[in-house]
């Protein structure tokens, strides 16, 4: 229960930053940084942001293509 909580509250902060022209690594660092924030000791495995075209790849590898207008964004932490 203490996991879901410190993730949960990791990916609402996370959701509220995220803006266009942002780039998948750039929202990964940040989500790592506020699991760390919301009383997590890390992740246990590298998280997963996936954009636009990118999402269809579930093995996607977080990249530096920017967020644009409109994209579907897939999270997996």
């Amino acid at each position: 229960e203490q996991a879901v909580r410190i993730i949960e509250l990791a990916l609402e902060r996370t959701v509220a930053q995220i803006r266009a022209g942002m780039t998948e690594r750039e929202l990964s660092r940040i989500l790592s940084d506020e699991v760390v924030a919301a009383g997590g000791d890390g992740e246990s495995f590298g998280n997963l942001v996936a954009s636009g075209p990118n999402g269809a790849n579930p093995h996607h590898n977080n990249s530096d293509r920017p967020f644009q207008p409109g994209d579907l964004i897939v999270i997996d932490c």
